[in-house]
């Protein structure tokens, strides 16, 4: 039969019971149309016990509500072969209130739920299974749910969710969200109230959200984009955080962390796992142990606090600040001033423009300098070598004593010691600024390749 089952339009105090229903449109639908008259509200009205099928909607809450629908207790009902579920409309105008929906199966051949325009003060929904299409709640939102499928999208008021499995799509939504999740696949777009957000497995990727929040998650992936701080993130597991302007705090353990355009602060404290951020133009501060760093195109001060990591800085136009105990240290392309305290670890330093204070305990020393520092610089070893290079053009004093070992240049300026313990000179005749070079063992004072070959003569 191509025609609704029961339309209860304006109709009021109704019980349904123990009935079955097959019909190709509707089976069963609350309504308060102007039709046979007056709109009148349809209210107080039970169905339960009934076995519903339909080619279209099984309960629908419908479109034209003009005088409203309020009451309504839907039960233990069974809903098979719909082609969606439970609809809730007012796009029409009118007003859905006080509905009580439980102890429903439901098995849809699209939607189990299709819910839009409802203005009610909050929408409190628990499902298991299926596919929802949630938009243009009014009011607030909460949801308990398992193995859901589909979207939610304008919901005006504040939103509760909670998934156990399941992919949803949430975007556009207003005043704040709460939303928990295990095992499931969640995308969240366009918020304009504080997000809180916390997940065991699965993926979350958020994006535009415009007043910050807090995410904390255990095995699950994270996807933070194009969304403005103060954020507090928690997570185990792969990250990345692109474009956030604002304050960003991550506490990060193991995984792989990536990041770029990131604004006014980031505030990093990581255990295990790489650490990949590009083009940071607020301040970085940087903490933690066992970690692989690697930052480029930094134009905002870094301090760097570690242990047992390591490090790689490339083409920095900030101030670096770092301290790094057993582990590696590698700077490239920094031109402003760079200081790097380190134990027990290689420290290589290439393409230095900006002052340079380095001291490194138990580990060697190679510095590379792009053009002469513009203040006095130091570079120590106290337990290793020291490699140092200068281009063509240079013009700075140098002052260089081994404790044990000896120092050996080829730069033409440099006059050594009789003992080959220190060593001082006047590169292109300049008195200053010194760069100082101390170390237990050998120094090695060089032209850097590049002067090499500009000092040869053309054919």
């Amino acid at each position: 039969v191509w025609a609704d089952g029961i339309d209860l339009d304006g109709c009021r105090d109704i019980q349904i019971e123990r009935c079955t229903i097959e019909t190709g449109d509707d089976c069963i639908i609350f309504i308060s149309t102007d039709v046979w008259g007056p709109a009148r509200k349809c209210e107080n009205i039970t169905v339960a016990n009934c076995r519903l099928s339909s080619a279209s909607a099984g309960i629908k809450f419908s479109e034209g509500n003009y005088a409203g629908v309020r009451n309504i207790v839907v039960r233990d009902c069974v809903l098979t072969n719909v082609n969606r579920g439970l609809v809730f409309y007012t796009i029409r105008g009118g007003d859905i209130s006080d509905v009580v929906l439980s102890n429903l199966t439901i098995q849809g051949q699209r939607l189990r739920l299709d819910i839009r325009g409802v203005q009610n003060d909050s929408t409190t929904l628990d499902i298991d299974e299926g596919t929802i299409e949630i938009s243009g709640i009014g009011r607030s939102l909460q949801l308990d749910g398992s193995k859901l499928e589909g979207r939610i999208r304008s919901v005006q008021g504040p939103a509760e969710i909670h998934l156990v499995g399941g992919h949803l799509e949430l975007a556009d939504l207003g005043d704040r969200l709460r939303l928990s999740f295990e095992g499931a696949e969640l995308s969240v777009d366009k918020v304009r109230g504080a997000a809180i957000i916390e997940g065991v497995g699965g993926s979350l990727a958020v994006g535009h959200a415009s007043a910050g929040g807090e995410i904390r998650l255990s095995s699950a992936t994270l996807l933070l984009g194009n969304s403005s701080g103060p954020f507090m993130v928690e997570t185990d597991s792969d990250a990345q955080c692109m474009q956030v302007p604002g304050l960003v705090r991550i506490t990060a353990r193991d995984g792989h962390l990536i990041g770029a355009f990131c604004g006014e602060q980031l505030d990093l404290e990581m255990t295990g796992g790489e650490v990949t951020l590009q083009d940071i133009r607020g301040r970085a501060a940087i903490r933690g142990e066992r970690a692989r760093i690697d930052l480029s195109g930094l134009t905002g001060a870094a301090t760097l606090r570690l242990r047992e990591s390591s490090i790689v800085v490339r083409q920095a136009d900030a101030a670096i600040d770092i301290e790094n105990d057993y582990g590696e240290i590698e700077i490239q392309g920094a031109a402003k001033d760079v200081k790097i305290k380190n134990l027990e670890g290689e420290v290589r330093v290439h393409g230095q423009t900006g002052t340079l204070q380095l001291r490194s305990t138990g580990g060697s020393a190679e510095v590379d300098w792009a053009a002469a520092p513009p203040q006095d610089s130091l570079v120590e070893s106290t337990g290793q070598d020291v490699t140092m290079s200068f281009p063509a053009g240079a013009a700075c004093h140098v002052a260089a004593e081994s404790t044990e070992g000896t120092i050996e240049s080829d730069l033409p300026e440099i006059v050594i010691s009789a003992d080959q313990r220190s060593a001082s000179g006047k590169l292109g005749g300049g008195n200053r600024p010194t760069v100082q070079v101390r170390a237990r063992g050998d120094i090695q004072l060089y032209a850097s390749v590049a002067a090499e070959v500009e000092a040869e003569p053309e054919p």
